[in-house]
C-alpha cells in the first residue's frame, strides 16, 4: 500500500505477488513500466478534475474497487477483469487495452462502473491488429463510445444513452439500455463494422421495451439478430442488411448499398 500527498509515479519495475494499493490524494497515478507485474488486484484512489491514473501489467490485470479523478487508463499483457466498481468522479474517460496475440478479454462489468466515455481495444502484442478478446462492459449510467476494436464480441449495457464518436468494430455488437426514462442507442459512425448487432432499449427491470431511438451504421453488411425498442430505428449499411430475430419499434428505415431483406419468421 503506498499512499501520498503527491503524484506517484515509478522509475523501476513493480511487481507484487499480492493486492496493491496506490492513493495520491488530488494527484495522477502514472505506473507503465511494461514489466510491472501485480499477482493481486489493483486498488487506485485520487481526486480532482486533472488527476489521471494508469497503469500496465505484463500478465493478467484485475482491478479492485477504485474512484479517480478523472481519467483511467488500463493496460495488460493478459485479461483485464474486476472485482469492484471503477467509478470516475469528473465523467472521465476510460481507456482499456489488452496486448495478446491470441487475444485476451476484457471484462468490465460491475453495475457500478460509471465513465463518461469508454475506449476498449482487445489487441495482438505488436498493436498493430486486433485480436479475439470478448469485450464487456457495463456503466450505471449512459456513456460514449470514443473507439472499440476487437475481433470478438462486444458487449455493451448502459443505464443511459449510449452514444459513440469513434468506431465500433468486432464481429456481434449487442448493446442495451436499461432506464424507465429511455436511453437511446446512436452508433452512426461510417467506420463501424459487425457481422451481427442486437441492440435494445429496455426499462430499468429489462422486463420490457421502452420509448428510445435506436441507430446504426455499418461500413458493409450486417444481419440484425434482435432489435428491440418504442422508438424509431434507422438502420445503414455499405452492403446488405438481413435479419435472423425479430425487429420491433415504431418506425423501420433502413439504406442499404447491397439491399434490404427482413424476413425473419416469414
Amino acid at each position: 500500500t503506498i499512499t501520498n500527498t503527491g503524484a506517484i509515479t515509478q522509475s523501476g519495475t513493480i511487481t507484487v505477488s499480492g493486492n496493491a494499493s496506490f492513493t495520491a490524494g488530488a494527484n495522477s497515478i502514472t505506473l507503465l513500466s511494461d514489466t510491472n507485474d501485480f499477482g493481486g488486484t489493483i486498488t487506485l484512489s485520487n481526486s480532482g478534475v486533472g488527476s489521471n491514473a494508469s497503469v500496465y501489467d505484463a500478465s493478467n490485470l484485475s482491478m479492485a474497487a477504485s474512484t479517480i479523478g478523472n481519467d483511467l487508463t488500463l493496460i495488460a499483457e493478459g485479461t483485464i477483469t474486476q472485482t469492484g466498481a471503477l467509478i470516475s468522479s469528473n465523467d472521465g474517460t476510460l481507456t482499456a487495452k489488452t496486448l495478446v496475440d491470441g487475444g485476451a478479454v476484457i471484462t468490465l462489468d460491475n453495475t457500478s462502473n460509471a465513465f463518461g466515455a469508454i475506449n476498449l481495444q482487445a489487441r495482438n502484442a505488436a498493436d498493430n491488429a486486433n485480436a479475439a478478446g470478448a469485450i464487456t462492459y457495463r456503466d450505471t449510467n449512459g456513456f460514449n463510445v470514443t473507439g472499440i476494436a476487437t475481433a470478438s464480441t462486444v458487449t455493451l449495457t448502459a443505464g443511459g444513452a449510449i452514444t459513440s464518436t469513434g468506431a465500433l468494430v468486432g464481429t456481434t455488437l449487442t448493446a442495451k439500455t436499461l432506464n424507465n426514462t429511455p436511453g437511446a442507442i446512436t452508433f452512426t459512425n461510417a467506420s463501424n463494422d459487425f457481422d451481427t448487432v442486437n441492440l435494445a432499449v429496455r426499462n430499468a427491470a429489462d422486463d420490457a421495451n421502452v420509448n428510445a431511438n435506436i441507430a446504426y451504421t455499418d461500413v458493409d453488411g450486417f444481419d440484425v439478430s434482435s432489435i428491440g425498442t418504442l422508438g424509431n430505428i434507422t438502420l445503414i449499411a455499405g452492403g446488405a442488411i438481413s435479419d435472423s430475430g425479430a425487429i420491433s419499434g415504431a418506425t423501420l428505415t433502413t439504406t442499404s448499398a447491397g439491399g434490404t431483406v427482413l424476413d425473419f419468421g416469414h
